[in-house]
């Protein structure tokens, strides 16, 4: 009895020694990063601030980082950290990034475009085109976009999880993908609360293909990326992979240490379809939200309506207290911020408006759940001290983005 016990013990204790190794080897700490050769020419604003991205990316163990803001007409760009988990080789100007739930304000902006060409109005309740789903018949293309609609968001099937992630190369259909959503029950009844479901901009993207005859990739395409001319954009795997898409690395959606994404992975683009299956940088992002912000893309009665917000909380956003058509509000440090965040195994991203100081934030990096909070919380309060002394002081113009939505 004594000898069996003995041995039991004996293979617990061999058992824990391995998993901890297992888990030590799995769990490795980056290397802190140094800037090096930092460009002379930078300004004392672009020099500070790149030493405090570098800190955060270091403080919260970030692989690579690409930072854009657009402030006073000038874009400033910050390429912090690497591109692989390794430290080998720096990112760049050029990199580009799944940009993940960010996507939303494309598809967001697409749907306004095409409900202002007359393809469909957003009060069009869904049932035409979705007779099967629970509730089609009162929820509408509205709900839809501001996530009041309850309908199950299909990527938090476990089973689904599963398939995508032990499956790589696996290509998705919105078929497919369908089905998993009509598998789920609604979490409420239409516009009685708030909850974000990736189901409502997956069922979007099927509308405007239903709408007008044309993929959702084409759309975006013809309406948004060659019109704005957006060279480092595209949708996969509608498109090739570009060369210059960073590795992605999780340490919190997958289980078990770190992972490494790669950019072959089909899987997850596909399945997020218009929820989120667009690759991009922090260029093309401002570039983007400039021209949509400034009435470019659509009209300001089309802009007013993305700026109509419903007061409302995330449990996974603190700070946020609204959510618009395609668009979230924050509040961070007294500041009104407008846009969207994002987060795909191995990447993670945001692209948001100051609405205080007119001014546009995109931040883009390579491991999932960076974050972002914080990120743009060190950007705003580095702002704010360089305009309490007076460092990038400009008249504010009264034409700004601001002075129509700031209610």
């Amino acid at each position: 009895m004594i000898s069996r016990f003995k041995k039991s013990i004996t293979i617990v204790v061999l058992l824990v020694i391995i998993f901890v190794f297992l888990h030590i080897k799995s769990h490795p700490r980056l290397s802190v990063f140094y800037e090096i050769n930092q460009d002379e020419n930078n300004s004392t604003f672009d020099a500070e601030l790149t030493s405090i991205l570098i800190d955060t990316l270091n403080q919260l163990e970030i692989p690579g980082m690409q930072v854009a803001i657009k402030i006073y007409g000038d874009v400033h760009n910050y390429n912090i950290g690497t591109v692989d988990y390794e430290r080998t080789e720096r990112v760049g100007e050029d990199n580009v990034f799944k940009i993940a739930s960010v996507t939303k304000i494309f598809t967001s902006t697409l749907v306004l475009k095409l409900a202002e060409e007359g393809y469909f109005n957003l009060d069009d309740t869904i049932d035409k085109w979705f007779p099967e789903l629970i509730n089609s018949e009162t929820i509408t293309i509205r709900t839809l976009l501001n996530h009041t609609s309850g309908v199950y968001s299909y990527t938090e099937n476990f089973a689904l999880q599963c398939k995508a992630l032990l499956n790589p190369r696996k290509l998705w259909t919105e078929k497919e993908i369908y089905e998993y959503i009509l598998k789920g029950k609604p979490a409420f009844e239409p516009r009685e609360e708030y909850r974000y479901s990736n189901s409502n901009y997956v069922l979007l993207g099927i509308i405007c293909e239903k709408a007008t005859g044309m993929e959702y990739e084409e759309l975006l395409y013809d309406k948004i990326i060659d019109k704005l001319n957006l060279q480092n954009t595209c949708i996969l795997p509608y498109d090739e992979t570009p060369e210059k898409l960073v590795k992605g690395y999780d340490r919190d959606v997958i289980p078990l240490g770190i992972k490494r994404i790669e950019t072959f992975n089909d899987s997850l683009s596909s399945l997020a379809y218009s929820a989120g299956a667009i690759v991009s940088n922090c260029n093309d992002l401002i570039e983007f939200y400039s021209s949509l912000l400034s009435g470019e893309i659509i009209s300001d009665k089309y802009l007013d309506e993305m700026m109509t917000f419903i007061d409302c909380t995330d449990e996974d956003l603190y700070v946020q207290t609204g959510y618009g058509l395609g668009l979230r509000r924050f509040e961070i440090g007294g500041h009104v911020l407008i846009g969207h965040t994002g987060t795909i195994p191995g990447y993670g991203g945001l692209l948001m408006y100051n609405a205080d100081k007119d001014y546009i934030i995109a931040a883009l990096a390579n491991i999932s759940y960076f974050n972002q909070i914080a990120v743009l919380t060190e950007i705003i309060n580095y702002i704010d001290s360089r305009e309490a002394n007076s460092f990038i002081m400009e008249a504010y113009d009264e034409s700004c983005y601001i002075c129509r939505w700031s209610n």
